[in-house]
């Protein structure tokens, strides 16, 4: 996995729930500059990026053109979090994890069930601790749980609930930043 360019993410003027979960995503994406299909099946590049975040329009993207798409869609996301749930406050690592479950997810799983309704709530040490039932997808027409999405929300949830960092558990994934 490459070291993730700190001044780089800095000229892109990303939040700072952004910049957090950004390296904390790609250690749990992964890096692949070549075009892939994920456990479930779904065209994939750089940490996640699908053709319903954005048209894969190349077989081959450079480190530097995946940090920006990477960027790019948390920002997206980050905007789709904040229509979704205004005027809700969260401490910056707190939105990076809902940020990253979002990007992961897609907006209509994590809109489903009772997790918006926890956020909405304020309730977030509960929201928090529900992160941890998305751990399934489907693969052959089964839901199951898929080992690398329950570590991931595991994660999510620890620093979410503030025992761990964003930076310490994308370290823990091999990410680092230049």
């Amino acid at each position: 996995m490459p070291a993730l360019d700190k001044a780089r993410i800095a000229r892109l003027g990303v939040s700072a729930a952004v910049a957090l979960a950004l390296p904390f995503t790609v250690g749990f994406e992964g890096w692949k500059t070549t075009v892939y299909r994920d456990p479930v099946g779904i065209k994939t590049v750089c940490a996640g990026h699908t053709d319903a975040m954005g048209k894969i329009t190349q077989a081959t993207y450079t480190d530097a053109e995946c940090l920006d798409i990477t960027a790019r869609d948390l920002t997206t996301e980050e905007a789709q979090f904040d229509k979704a749930f205004p005027g809700v406050r969260l401490e910056p690592d707190q939105k990076a994890m809902f940020v990253d479950a979002w990007h992961n997810m897609g907006a209509g799983t994590f809109l489903s069930g009772s997790l918006p309704g926890l956020i909405r709530s304020g309730q977030i040490d509960a929201a928090c601790a529900k992160l941890l039932e998305y751990d399934k997808g489907r693969i052959a027409g089964r839901l199951q749980v898929i080992p690398g999405l329950a570590r991931r929300r595991e994660a999510e949830e620890a620093v979410c609930t503030g025992r761990k960092t964003a930076d310490q558990v994308a370290r823990e994934n091999g990410v680092t930043l230049k």
